[in-house]
């Protein structure tokens, strides 16, 4: 099990409750639907009986002690998860970065500077998009971009911002497949 920051709770955040897809014995609901136990601003309404995917599946600001109060998802509006590295890539697991309020956060320079930095530390870094209810949203894998690795090494953050700005794009217009929750 990982270990989680101490002191760090949801709290009132229920990002998790509406922008993820759960598809378990327990509860089924799609990405962008909100979860029937969830009172927003609040919590869940049974909490204290949850089902088993609610108890373990935790997003990385609950985590990542480096990752201050700021990137608690309903603050910065992306969910940062952990997500399988395609074949080919050394990592095992990456880092997505998931958005789930206005995009433009993706050009902030705290999250450039994240994005960059995973990249740069050789983490598979993949930056999602929501798909509309019922149907996969979209990612893309940014490492191999070299306009990126470009900006990285000239320091440039507008070149970077416009990098990760197009993989969001394409993440965003990957076709979109509907996702049965039964299967």
């Amino acid at each position: 099990m990982e270990k989680l920051v101490v002191g760090r709770d949801c709290g009132s955040c229920t990002a998790c409750c509406k922008e993820l897809t759960i598809k378990h014995d327990e509860l089924k609901k799609f990405a962008g639907e909100l979860c029937q136990h969830c009172a927003i601003g609040q919590g869940c309404k049974i909490y204290e009986t949850r089902p088993e995917v609610c108890r373990t599946w935790h997003c990385l600001w609950r985590s990542m002690s480096q990752l201050d109060d700021s990137w608690r998802p309903d603050r910065i509006g992306i969910i940062l998860s952990l997500e399988a590295a395609p074949d080919g890539i050394s990592e095992t697991v990456g880092i997505k970065f998931s958005v789930i309020g206005a995009p433009g956060v993706l050009k902030s320079k705290k999250v450039v500077s994240y994005i960059c930095g995973a990249v740069e530390n050789g983490i598979p870094t993949f930056i999602g998009a929501a798909g509309k209810i019922g149907m996969a949203g979209g990612k893309g894998l940014i490492n191999g971009d070299a306009k990126l690795q470009n900006a990285m090494k000239e320091g440039n953050l507008r070149e970077a911002q416009s990098s990760i700005w197009n993989c969001y794009r394409a993440a965003k217009a990957v076709p979109q497949v509907p996702i049965d929750l039964d299967d």
